[in-house]
């Protein structure tokens, strides 16, 4: 899908980025950004926020969305 393609091209431009279980489908964060892919949803959280807060921004936007 468009989504799993955006997603996985993200993820390869940040190597480092730590992975994020329990989040979708996969997850990956980095600096204040917030990477969700579920299904074919490709979900970006980008802010001055804490892990935690983009997680619980993230699986909000993802209830909302199904």
């Amino acid at each position: 899908s468009q989504a799993r393609r955006g997603f996985e091209s993200a993820k390869e431009q940040f190597p480092s980025a730590a992975a994020v279980p329990g989040l979708g489908d996969d997850a990956f964060a980095m600096a204040n950004q917030l990477n969700v892919l579920h299904g074919t949803i490709y979900l970006n959280i980008t802010g001055d926020f804490d892990l935690e807060t983009s997680r619980t921004l993230a699986q909000s936007a993802l209830q909302r969305l199904r």
